[in-house]
């Protein structure tokens, strides 16, 4: 093992870990799962881009009903990442959205504050309370946009 870690590139190395966490994680194991995801998410930087994608899909880029899994998602990788997404989601808000996210229009304050109220201490425990904050910010249920998927 000593020898293989002397001719890989760190890149290789990466892979390498990847793929035993990613396969701890298929043999059933919760906390090895959360290591893979956090091991994928912290590497090449795609931590803030999938909050960004999340947070759109809240946000009207998908059907009402999926606000409740997307707040899911982000609550759990929130678990997984610990303090590297409060740092993802400051970036998607402030730095990476488009011009037509709903939340441009906000104050840069209004944003600030979100940021902040959805890394509180508090949601992390109170997944009903991350929702709520998750909802507030993206603009809640959009009207007439219907609660269900097309059959």
């Amino acid at each position: 093992v000593l020898v293989q870690a002397a001719y890989s590139s760190p890149q290789q190395q990466l892979l390498q870990q990847q793929g035993r966490a990613t396969r701890a994680a298929a043999a059933g194991s919760g906390a090895a799962a959360l290591l893979a995801l956090k091991q994928r998410l912290e590497a090449g930087c795609v931590g803030p881009q999938l909050v960004l994608a999340l947070l759109l899909a809240a946000a009207g880029a998908m059907p009402p009903d999926v606000v409740l899994p997307v707040s899911g998602c982000l609550h759990s990788m929130w678990l997984a990442v610990g303090g590297h997404f409060g740092a993802w989601l400051q970036a998607a808000v402030l730095q990476l959205a488009p011009e037509g996210a709903p939340w441009q229009r906000q104050r840069h304050g209004a944003k600030v504050t979100f940021v902040a109220d959805l890394t509180d201490p508090a949601c992390l425990s109170d997944t009903t309370r991350f929702k709520r904050v998750l909802k507030n910010f993206c603009g809640g249920k959009k009207k007439g946009a219907g609660g269900g998927r097309p059959a």
